[in-house]
């Protein structure tokens, strides 16, 4: 998976443990034994390529049953997609790196349609009409079976009608109505590969149910960290606060300079208590400063501050007891963060 929240190991996991610094360190050599200029030279394989090779090295030699690779950027020229899977999976495609993907939905939804391979199943989450298009035409073009999912049914007990597998009345760990979508499509990728898998419906909501992801409507405390970084994610994370928190809400906030953030400002600050802006840790992060003034016409309280723990720090200082105070733009941003406040939401170091 990508990005990593704190440390790199996240990226590459076995049973949910990510990769040990000893096994870390262990595959790059291996990988440097068979290609000596895999990090300089005219053979340099990017930071990407480097890290999917690693964690093809660490599933092979930790002898895993079934894996799941997360594509980078898109699909049809990622690393990860020189593998012939069992299944290929898209989720509701949005606008994000448009800048090398395309600027609409189809010319991306054309990208994410490479890792469509001949005779292999491939299901996808509810698309745009645009989107949907391309996909289905994509996935004939090369002969692979696809399947569409619904829109998922309004939120409460969650429960899937397949041809194969069902599931009544599960419960979602996971908080949002995005989350059902994601359920829906989870479910119907075990009922197109229940021949394959011996997976039964008890499984399904064993894993619905239990299901962890860091960063995602995360609560620590008083915050609720959420990675949303695109219009899309910020729409979805906005349903998903009105649903679970219909309150006053103070938000820190911080986004990468490539992202489309005049678009996820509206869509995020309507309504909002205060917003306080902060630099995510990445070089590509946008100076808070310029976000002041786009950000003012949502919320009348804004400020910039010099630090992401200033940030944190002020807003719950300033918080009132019914307030939750929502960290988003980046999952830098939420790695940072959750760095620096522990998980009943108080200042490490205090």
């Amino acid at each position: 998976t990508s990005p990593h929240l704190s440390r790199f190991n996240e990226r590459i996991a076995v049973d949910g443990t990510p990769i040990a610094d000893g096994d870390l360190g262990s595959a790059i050599e291996d990988v440097l034994g068979h290609v000596p200029g895999a990090i300089e030279g005219p053979e340099a394989l990017t930071y990407f390529e480097l890290a999917t090779v690693i964690a093809f090295q660490h599933f092979v030699r930790a002898g895993v049953e079934v894996g799941v690779l997360e594509t980078g950027l898109g699909g049809r020229l990622d690393a990860t997609n020189v593998v012939v899977p069992v299944c290929s999976v898209i989720t509701r495609i949005a606008l994000d790196h448009t800048e090398i993907l395309g600027s609409t939905l189809g010319e991306i939804a054309r990208e994410k349609a490479g890792i469509f391979k001949p005779g292999v199943p491939a299901v996808s989450g509810p698309q745009d009409r645009e989107a949907a298009r391309v996909l289905d035409r994509a996935a004939r073009e090369v002969g692979a079976p696809l399947t569409f999912v619904d829109d998922p049914p309004a939120p409460g007990a969650f429960s899937f009608h397949g041809e194969t597998l069902s599931v009544e009345g599960a419960s979602l760990s996971l908080s949002g109505p995005h989350q059902v979508e994601n359920a829906s499509i989870t479910c119907k990728t075990f009922d197109v590969l229940a021949k394959a898998l011996p997976v039964r419906p008890e499984h399904l909501k064993t894993g619905l149910s239990s299901a962890t992801w860091p960063g995602r409507m995360e609560r620590r405390g008083r915050f609720l960290l959420d990675g949303a970084h695109n219009p899309n994610a910020a729409s979805a994370l906005r349903r998903a606060l009105d649903a679970a928190h219909p309150g006053p809400r103070r938000f820190v906030f911080g986004v990468l300079a490539d992202k489309d953030y005049a678009s996820m400002v509206p869509a995020l600050f309507g309504g909002a208590k205060a917003v306080h802006l902060v630099r995510p840790r990445s070089p590509r992060a946008l100076d808070p400063s310029r976000l002041e003034p786009l950000v003012s016409r949502a919320c009348t309280s804004v400020r910039v501050h010099a630090s992401v723990s200033a940030g944190l720090r002020t807003a719950l200082e300033e918080a009132t007891p019914d307030e939750v105070i929502v960290v988003c733009g980046s999952l830098y941003l939420v790695g940072e963060a959750r760095e620096r406040i522990d998980e009943r939401g108080r200042m490490l170091g205090d």
